[in-house]
Parts: C-alpha cells; structure tokens; sequence
C-alpha cells in the first residue's frame, strides 16, 4: 500500500509496469493536496515534509492494507513525502523522506539532495525519491540488504525492528505493555499522555502525585489514538529512550479514559485540566447512531464503577489559567477529581509550544 505526496510517484508506474504487478500493489494514492494529506493521516501535520509526516503516512497505509487484506504480517505500508526543488520560494532544503510499517519494524529514509542547480534537477530528484521507495520496499522483501547509491544526495536510515510486546500490542492481541513492567502490580497511580516531548512541568506532576498518593507512577502512552492512526515503532523507542530511564512507562492500546480505567480498576490518574474538561464534555463521546449525551453518563458511570478517581492539575489556557475549580464538568466527574491549587503547581509550558520553538 503506498501513499506519496508528490516527489516519488514515478515508484509507482515503475511497479504497475512489472507483470503480475496486481500481486504486489494492492493500492498508490497520491494525497498531494495538504487538506488531502491531513485527511489521510488524520491530523494536520505540523511540517508536511517530514520524517514524522512519511512514518504517519506510511502507517495509515499499513493499516488500511490490514483492512483490506485482513493480514498482519504479509502487508507494507509505504509512505513518502519530500520537498523538490521547485519555481517558488521555500524554507529548508530539498530532501525526501521515505517511510516503511509492517508488523514487526518501521523504516526511514532520509535523503539530503545536493545543492547543484540544473534544468533537469527536479526530473533528477523525482527519479531519486522512486528509486529510494523501490529500494525500501526490496530491503524489506528481502530482495537486497545493501546501500542505495545516490549520485546527487545522501540517504541516512533508520529502523526499528520491534520486541514482541510491541508487535502484539499492535495486532491488537495484547491491550497493554503491562506485563514488561517492573514495578509492583497493580498500578495505582497512573499519568497518561504522549509526552513529546516530555517536560519540567510532567515532572513536576509526577513529583507532587507521588508526595499526594504515596505511590509510584507509571506514565502511560496509547499507541491508539481517537480518529488517529497508532503511533510506530520508532516512536514508541524513542520515548521509552527518553522516558523509559526516569519513570515506570506501559504503552496500551486504550485510546479512552474508560478504556484505560478497565485495564487499571482502582487507578489515580494524573491529568491536566483540559483532559478532565474533555473527559466530560459529550462532544468528545460521539458515535455514529448514538446519543452523544447517553454515551457521557454511561462512560462516568464506567469510572465511577471501576473506582477509579482523578488528580487535576491546572494549566495556562489561552490568556487564563484554569484549574478544578473553573473547570465547566458534570458533578459526577467533578466528584471523582481532586484538584491541586494554583500556588502548589504552576508550568506555564506545554510539549506543542517545545515543538514550534524547536
């Protein structure tokens, strides 16, 4: 299944052009507008050509060609996303990005294109990106494990090949990395999140739920995202590398709040205010042919009955500062929640402003 945004769609006549190809290509589809980009991937990327952009490409790709098939193991993801040369002005260099997802890896390409200008550049940078998804997609077959030689650029690789908990989690035949963990079981405090990055103010969350509980925190991050394609291989290291040597990490497949509470019944979990303010608000709980209304109390009434409760921790919101107590929630939530005053925590940063600055 291959997904390119422009640069590299020359791979895909170069495949419908073998014999047989029917056996090989279920599907290209070429999301070259930006609103048909962030359609595909679900989200708007924050720069489209982008290493982070090609992996997600690359995994919504996989994941429909699960769909499709109904197969783990025999289908490949490809996605590619690259900025060329072109006859307008452009921050940044040319280069290219060409991702992998299977079940048991995901792959990168990255290609630095060389600064030499000529009439052909572009013919000659379109040819580059189809070859390094051919190349890609052999390495990944199998057909050739060597280097792809590039006469006007560099390719740098990278590729995590995953664990087996990572691979089950997922295929969906585990819900959580749970069983990984070395802290006592059951987990009882608990701060889930995506932590990308993770920053002063986490830890300083940490730091106070623990004091508060008296337990040990296991921060958790759903490769399942609502509406989102899961995140890769690649990213689930990198944040165990990050997080992995300071704190207790699971990794589950529990996109919800009630999802996660029936895989840790009797949990605290630590949030900020703007998570408890979605956790109640019905917006966040429709479902095709059902009462967004009805699916909120049933989803309070499935924390409240898995004993769950909730440690909220206020935050800069646009101009304001919000805590519990401003927080607009039903008063069946607001009953499970304990808030921590302004004059105990304050960190006026969040992990997308880290993004943008960086």
């Amino acid at each position: 299944m291959l997904a390119v945004t422009g640069g590299g769609t020359t791979a895909i006549s170069d495949l419908l052009a073998v014999p047989g190809a029917s056996r090989t290509l279920l599907e290209a589809t070429v999301p070259y507008d930006s609103q048909a980009l962030a359609d595909y991937i679900q989200r708007t990327p924050e720069q489209s050509a982008s290493a982070s952009t090609a992996r997600q490409l690359a995994m919504s790709a996989y994941q429909r060609a699960r769909r499709l098939t109904g197969a783990d193991d025999d289908v490949v993801g490809i996605g590619c996303t690259a900025a060329l040369t072109t006859d307008r002005s452009r921050r940044g260099t040319d280069r290219c990005f060409v991702a992998v997802q299977t079940a048991k890896r995901t792959m990168i390409d990255f290609i630095a294109f060389d600064n030499a200008h000529s009439e052909t550049l572009r013919v000659q940078q379109e040819r580059a990106c189809s070859d390094a998804i051919i190349h890609l997609l052999a390495r990944v077959a199998g057909v050739t494990d060597g280097p792809l030689s590039l006469p006007i650029g560099h390719i740098e690789t990278d590729h995590v090949a995953a664990p087996l908990a990572w691979q089950a989690l997922l295929a969906g035949i585990n819900a959580s990395t749970l069983g990984e963990l070395t802290t006592p079981s059951p987990v009882k405090l608990l701060f889930p999140g995506s932590f990308n990055p993770l920053h002063q103010g986490h830890q300083d969350m940490v730091r106070i739920a623990e004091e508060i509980s008296g337990e040990l925190a296991v921060l958790e991050i759903s490769t399942f995202n609502v509406d989102k394609p899961p995140i890769d291989y690649i990213e689930m290291r990198d944040r165990e590398q990050t997080i992995g040597q300071r704190y207790p990490l699971v990794f589950t497949n529990a996109p919800t709040f009630v999802a996660k509470a029936r895989l840790f019944p009797g949990v605290m979990f630590v949030v900020g205010v703007d998570t408890i303010t979605r956790i109640g608000d019905s917006r966040y709980y429709r479902e095709a042919g059902t009462d967004p209304e009805q699916n909120l109390r049933e989803g309070l009434d499935a924390l409240t009955e898995s004993n769950c409760r909730f440690l909220v921790f206020g935050r800069k919101i646009d101009s304001r500062f919000e805590s519990l107590t401003s927080a607009k929630i039903p008063v069946a939530l607001r009953n499970l929640c304990t808030g921590i005053p302004e004059d105990r925590f304050r960190k006026d940063v969040s992990s997308s402003d880290i993004r943008r600055q960086s």
